[in-house]
């Protein structure tokens, strides 16, 4: 069992984007494979080479993970659970041998069978697994308000619209796997789009060449690249220029995610829609979210998943009776209503005051904003020059609040901070992960002589 929480790595497996997160290191890669002259190549390498050869390279292999025989040109790799062992190596040996304990971040998707294999794929790698958890309990700890909400995420082959109620404990009530509507779906009907582009504007056919076909899938990250808001873009291929038009575009690729619609249609009813920072890259699919639920969607930050379950460790690790598949986790913010708390330790409660130093700060509907000051303390104040984060009210809650572009990290009870994080009574926070009295805050809570205890 882990005792230090910078020794415990989180592996989010999602085929998508598969992030192994350690204190002092962060992998990505994705779930591709190909045998290229007998190596295997894995994640974006051998995405690049995936339309060039086609015939020996794999993208099934985590979604269904499974030991039946496959033919492939390399007698080690006889099925999918040997190319998922072999990316589990990648990965260990990617981390320099630093990946010793590990908790596994698993979409809804995967079967009660193919997460008995996946363990018994882990005891032959060089690390530990120490807790299993549904991803999208930890995707939205922290920052989901009580309800009834939905959480989106986008892998290779599918989405999944998860439900999830916040109240004593926040727990995923059902998945919805919706197939078909994968990153490689968008990438093929991208693709076959561009293709008519380039016959219709230049006559020229990309798909009739396998380089010129592989070349035309990497142009694809250009397409999805969110940070692209041009509205007229143009694309380069062996010498042949297109013109595209965002807006025809994304007409073009919204109906394929109209089944992830009909999806969210069919819930329950919900309060938010949380998406991953992933859902939000794939602008055809944010669009079409926000075209028809609007205010309802909330983007999850990509960090908050693995924070959340350092933070909780506790409650997902196993015990002496063997691995437990998380799907709850508590819910700080709130006390069960059939709990019985012995003492004031055990209640969360939230802050009256901001101390720093020998001050109080009154919190109200308006924010303190705290900034460092030259000889590194911490100070408040009511304009947001220059601040590293703000405390605000929120409803019954109160907030941290890190704004769209941090100073620094921030820290809470030696932890890095989350934004919107709840914050309660004693919670104190700092720029650095080793506070002492002069960096750091504390929240308080200050009676009155009407007031008890």
């Amino acid at each position: 069992m882990a005792t230090e929480n910078n020794d415990i790595a989180v592996l989010e497996l999602n085929d998508y984007q598969i992030n192994l997160t350690m204190a002092d290191l962060t992998i990505q890669t994705s779930g591709y494979a190909t045998i290229d002259k007998g190596k295997l190549l894995l994640g974006q390498s051998a995405q690049a080479q995936a339309r060039r050869q086609p015939l020996v390279s794999y993208q099934h292999y985590w979604n269904q993970l499974n030991v039946e025989p496959i033919q492939t040109s390399n007698a080690k790799l006889r099925h999918h659970a040997d190319f998922a062992h072999q990316h589990l190596l990648g990965l260990h040996d990617e981390s320099q041998g630093k990946l010793k304990q590990l908790v596994l971040s698993l979409p809804a998707s995967f079967t009660h069978q193919q997460i008995a294999l996946l363990l018994g794929i882990c005891q032959q790698c060089p690390f530990e697994v120490i807790g299993i958890i549904d991803s999208a309990v930890p995707a939205v700890a922290g920052i989901a308000e009580q309800g009834k909400h939905l959480y989106i995420d986008i892998q290779l082959h599918q989405c999944l619209v998860s439900q999830i109620d916040v109240a004593g404990d926040i727990n995923v009530t059902n998945t919805d796997i919706v197939a078909g509507t994968g990153i490689s779906h968008l990438f093929t009907n991208f693709a076959r789009y561009l293709a008519n582009e380039f016959i219709s504007q230049c006559r020229y056919d990309p798909m009739h060449d396998a380089d010129a076909e592989q070349q035309l899938f990497n142009l694809l990250n250009d397409l999805i690249d969110s940070d692209n808001q041009q509205e007229e873009c143009q694309l380069t291929l062996a010498g042949h220029q297109v013109s595209l038009n965002r807006q025809t575009l994304i007409r073009h690729a919204t109906p394929l995610f109209d089944s992830v619609f009909d999806a969210i249609d069919a819930a329950k009813a919900f309060d938010k829609i949380y998406v991953s920072e992933r859902v939000v890259a794939i602008k055809e699919l944010y669009h079409g979210l926000t075209q028809r639920y609007e205010s309802a969607i909330k983007t999850v930050p990509s960090n908050n998943l693995s924070q959340q379950i350092i933070n909780n460790i506790n409650a997902i690790c196993g015990n002496e009776q063997g691995l437990v598949y998380t799907t709850e986790l508590p819910n700080p913010g709130v006390v069960k209503a059939n709990s019985k708390t012995s003492t004031r330790t055990n209640t969360r409660t939230s802050p009256t005051h901001l101390l720093i130093d020998d001050c109080a700060y009154p919190l109200s509907a308006k924010p303190w904003y705290i900034s460092s000051t030259t000889d590194h303390g911490l100070s408040a104040s009511v304009q947001p020059q220059d601040s590293h984060f703000a405390i605000v009210l929120d409803v019954d809650h109160i907030r941290l609040s890190l704004g769209q572009n941090p100073l620094s990290k921030v820290w809470v009870n030696g932890q890095q901070a989350q934004d919107a994080q709840v914050l309660a009574s004693g919670d104190k926070i700092s720029l650095s992960e080793q506070a002492d009295t002069h960096n750091s805050l504390r929240c308080i809570r200050v009676f009155t002589t009407e007031q008890s205890l």
